[in-house]
This record gives structure tokens, C-alpha cells and sequence, in this order.
């Protein structure tokens, strides 16, 4: 993409941005009776245009709810590094799940840890700082462990467990 269709994209994006919540607009997007807009999650919280203080109208903005359709959105951490740009529909879906996101230590739940690390980095972290607390496996079987708190990774995922457990027992910590 070339310098000038980048910055069209970028001016574009900063359009699709809510005034109010400065994230981006995603339909239905209302209109105050002068023709600014908002996200449909601020108006149930503001009573009044934010950039001209006049009322909301119940009018949508129907041609920039069908660019916002059709744009690509750069993941929110994008600033970690994360290049990907997804439609509206699965931009949520792919935040929730890009390595570049940042997650606390699973063992914030229990007051042992405050870090927050790229979701990347989150083996790195627990097995250097947690060793013993840490367990990796590379099936469903999970061997017997001791009565003690473990963190378990298997093919990526993250669970954490405080008994001899199952797979049934463990809960995936990505919050």
C-alpha cells in the first residue's frame, strides 16, 4: 500500500472513532441533530453530543455504518507489534486471542503475583519466575500431581489447578 492510500486508511480510521469512548464505531451508529456521531454504546450513557452539546436524534448514519462494514481495523495492540487488520466482525474475536495482548500472571488470583505479560511471554515468565509452581504437558493425560497449586500449559493454553485434577478440573486462565 502506498504512502497516500495509508494515510487515507488512517484518516478513515480516526473518523470511525466514537468522540466519547474513542473506540472505534461499529453500526448502529447515531447521529445528534447536527449531524455528529456516536457509538451505539455511548448513547445509552450520554444524554448530549459531546461536540455540540445538542440532543441525540434517532436517525442513524447509514452510509458510514456501511464503510465501517467494509474497513479493515488494525488490532488493538497494535502498538505491542500485532500487524493484523480484520473486518469489523472479527476484530473483538482476534483482540481476545492475539499474542500481543497483554494477561496478568494466573496466579494474580491469588494475590503471588502482579505482572503483566505479553501473552507471548507468559510461558517465558512462569517458568522462570513460578518454576515450581509450573508444569508442561504434550497430551490430554495429565500425570498425578501433589495437593499443591500448579500451572499447567498444553498446546498453548494456560490452566491453573489446586488439587490432583483432570482436564475437567483445570480453567483456562485468559482473562
Amino acid at each position: 500500500m502506498d504512502d497516500l492510500s495509508r494515510a487515507l486508511d488512517e484518516n478513515l480510521l480516526s473518523d470511525l472513532e466514537c468522540p466519547v469512548c474513542m473506540q472505534y464505531m461499529v453500526p448502529p451508529i447515531q447521529l445528534c441533530t447536527n449531524g455528529h456521531n456516536i457509538c451505539s454504546r455511548c448513547t445509552e450513557s450520554v444524554r448530549r453530543c459531546p461536540t455540540c452539546r445538542v440532543e441525540f436524534s434517532e436517525i442513524r448514519n447509514v452510509a458510514l455504518e456501511n464503510i465501517a462494514r467494509r474497513q479493515k481495523y488494525p488490532c488493538a495492540n497494535r502498538q505491542s507489534g500485532c500487524l493484523e487488520l480484520l473486518s469489523i466482525e472479527h476484530i473483538a474475536e482476534h483482540n481476545a486471542v492475539c499474542v500481543y495482548g497483554k494477561i496478568k500472571c494466573p496466579l494474580h488470583l491469588l494475590q503471588m503475583c502482579s505482572w503483566n505479560v505479553l501473552k507471548s511471554n507468559l510461558k517465558e515468565h512462569v517458568n522462570a519466575a513460578h518454576s515450581d509452581y509450573f508444569v508442561e504437558v504434550s497430551s490430554f493425560y495429565i500425570p498425578q500431581l501433589s495437593e499443591t497449586l500448579m500451572i499447567v500449559t498444553c498446546f498453548g493454553e494456560f490452566s491453573l489447578t489446586t488439587k490432583r485434577y483432570t482436564m475437567a478440573d483445570c480453567r483456562v486462565l485468559f482473562s
